[in-house]
């Protein structure tokens, strides 16, 4: 399977999120969405100038960082690179 079919089955297979509906689940605004995307932390999908999140791959970012303070791990990653 090519990586073009791949992704065309994640589309079909999977709700895709913008980053203003992952802003609202999590109650952050959605710069520090687009901000968790570029620094590698909420993993998504580029389409031309718009960012979508998988939404499984959303509720293992919530997994991952239950309990820690999002914005200590942003300012984290933002310092290592």
């Amino acid at each position: 399977m090519s990586a073009k079919e791949a992704k065309i089955m994640l589309i079909n297979d999977e709700h895709l999120m913008e980053t203003s509906e992952v802003s609202k689940r999590m109650g952050i605004n959605a710069k520090m969405v687009r901000e968790l995307i570029k620094y590698g932390l909420l993993p998504a999908i580029r389409f031309r100038r718009t960012n979508k999140v998988v939404y499984s791959q959303f509720g293992d970012f919530l997994q991952k960082y239950t309990g820690k303070d999002i914005y200590d791990v942003l300012e984290a990653a933002k310092a290592a690179k």
